[in-house]
């Protein structure tokens, strides 16, 4: 992938509004939780910064638990947060009894598995509280929980704040996207929602590949990437999230292109 640095980013972005203060969460608070001595059998790589955790077994087993709590192990309608952060890839999604013609198309049998991963990193406080955020802004632009217009509330400022936010704290913990592939591609398929009944040949077709992933990821780090092309825009990130962490963010989007 090709190596630039952030200040050759030229392309022109509609820059970032700057976000309330009270749906700032500093970088360094994304994903903290207790640490355990038993180490996953899959688990991300472990982390080198102060703001990372390195996931055990137990760990995992607390986060499927809060995945049951909250229904977010498929595409449910509580899952709001869920679907905000979805959105970026809705579009490559088809029903898992169509057929993929493609690998520019995903199933939507991965998203129990896309849950799954959201939840490991960044950690099941910051995931409860995004999800809370995601419900009261809902409330407040929709009116309530019911019949939402989620066009909407995709066009929210407040929630498209809440997105970003958590589009920071992912890149983070992915940090190397080719390190990241194969185990993330694992965890995805590992928990997928695809039927146990279907053949082999059919379940192959529905799962995660490396080369949809590299999609997957193109779409939902897009308008991370379109804040951070611009200079107004890194300068907000900076504001918001610290000169480090900015960095880290052009390093991490650069993979991308």
């Amino acid at each position: 992938m090709a190596n630039k640095s952030g200040a050759s980013l030229q392309k022109k972005a509609q820059p970032a509004e700057e976000a309330p203060a009270e749906l700032f969460i500093p970088a360094t608070d994304h994903g903290k939780v207790a640490q355990k001595t038993t180490t996953a059998k899959a688990k991300p790589k472990p982390a080198k910064a102060a703001d990372k955790t390195e996931h055990t077994q137990m760990d995992i087993e607390d986060y499927l638990r809060v995945l049951r709590t909250l229904g977010v192990q498929d595409d449910k309608r509580e899952n709001f947060f869920g679907r905000l952060i979805v959105r970026a890839f809705e579009h490559r999604l088809v029903n898992p009894h169509e057929a993929i013609k493609d690998d520019h198309q995903l199933s939507r049998s991965v998203l129990p598995g896309f849950f799954t991963v959201l939840h490991i990193l960044l950690g099941r406080s910051l995931i409860e509280r995004y999800q809370e955020m995601t419900k009261e802004i809902i409330k407040r632009a929709n009116g309530s929980l019911e019949n939402i217009d989620w066009n909407k509330i995709y066009g929210d400022k407040d929630a498209q704040h809440v997105a970003l936010d958590a589009l920071v704290a992912l890149a983070l913990h992915l940090e190397s996207i080719d390190e990241s592939a194969t185990w993330f591609v694992d965890l995805v398929n590992d928990h997928s929602g695809a039927s146990e009944k279907i053949s082999a040949q059919d379940l192959l077709s529905l799962q995660l590949t490396q080369s949809t992933f590299q999609w997957l990821l193109k779409d939902l780090f897009a308008y991370l990437s379109e804040v951070l092309s611009s200079e107004t825009g890194r300068l907000q990130m900076t504001k918001r999230h610290g000169a480090e962490t900015c960095i880290k963010l052009v390093e991490f989007m650069d993979q991308l292109t």
